[in-house]
């Protein structure tokens, strides 16, 4: 949320309508007493769910007077709108008519005791959620990267989801974003985290303290053109080497009985043309699944990862 809403205020316009979500003003401020954070809505634009309106009604005689009206964070809260999920009959969580990538992990308390969901849209790849439960308190991580390509929609915004103690799920506009612009190098290009923490006490125990936090990475990957895998022997001899479409991987692919590990090659062209190859190992171990993991890159501009199990006779 900005700190400092001066005289552009008034030229600023009530965003989201006719989106077709459920934007309304909250009871309390900001993320309510006892919400806790549960993950992140990526989307292409910035998301204004602040309350204009209100804000204006309560404010106008000290914006008459013509100068700066400089506010906190805890002042503007009261006015921060939110975007209200619905619940699906499987019992996930949707935001419809929002544009955008979810990484989120609702809560379900039922008889048999807490159950953790999962939402991830296709386009974000989660690096791993953590949990950490001590007699003080409990700790929620998660952990996602976006990966993007050389396009127009260069620029992600991150806005927190949050669900309240009735199990209700919606998410607040989130404030700055990250941007791939004017970057021609792959790799990690930012990342930010967002973090909260919560309290809660049952009569005649001490409170308990909860947190959350979730850190989105923003990537850029060169396009892939063709996905090479090398079927190596237990002597580093090649035995074979298959070429994919990238996007048309198949669901399985069968290894050689000689087969002690792959190499998997990516191949690309940079910005100026220039040919650029991904490469990595991947071990076969007995009585474990293994994995191929390839990248192609979609309409959107983002990169999308598409696995392929690789079997052993």
């Amino acid at each position: 949320m900005r700190k400092q809403i001066g005289a552009l205020l008034l030229c600023a316009a009530l965003a989201l309508a006719g989106a077709g979500c459920q934007l309304a003003k909250p009871e309390a401020a900001g993320a309510g007493q006892g919400d806790r954070l549960i993950g992140v809505y990526i989307t292409w634009d910035y998301l204004d769910t602040f309350d204009m309106e209100g804000y204006l009604n309560d404010h106008i005689g000290k914006l008459s007077s013509g100068g700066d009206l400089v506010l906190s964070e805890a002042d503007t809260a009261a006015y921060s709108g939110r975007i209200w999920a619905e619940e699906t009959a499987d019992g996930d969580w949707v935001f419809p008519g929002l544009e955008g990538l979810g990484c989120y992990c609702p809560v379900e308390e039922t008889e048999e005791g807490t159950h953790i969901g999962s939402h991830l849209d296709e386009g974000i790849c989660s690096n791993g959620l953590h949990l950490t439960s001590t007699d003080e308190g409990d700790r929620t991580e998660i952990d996602c990267t976006v990966y993007v390509t050389a396009s127009d929609r260069a620029c992600l915004y991150c806005n927190p989801v949050y669900q309240t103690a009735a199990g209700q799920v919606y998410l607040t506009g989130g404030s700055g974003g990250m941007s791939s612009e004017g970057i021609h190098d792959e790799g990690e290009l930012f990342s930010t985290t967002l973090s909260s923490e919560t309290s809660s006490s049952v009569s005649g125990q001490a409170a308990k303290a909860g947190s959350s936090s979730v850190t989105v990475r923003l990537a850029l990957m060169f396009a892939p053109e063709e996905l090479v895998l090398i079927q190596m022997d237990e002597d580093s001899r090649e035995l074979s080497r298959e070429s994919y479409v990238p996007g048309r991987l198949p669901e399985q692919i069968r290894l050689s009985k000689d087969c002690a590990y792959v190499l998997a090659e990516t191949h690309k062209r940079d910005p100026e043309g220039l040919p650029v190859t991904g490469r990595e190992l991947i071990e076969l171990r007995d009585g474990e699944p293994t994995v191929f993991t390839g990248f192609y890159a979609a309409e959107n501009g983002l990169c999308l990862r598409q696995p392929a199990e690789l079997i052993r006779p």
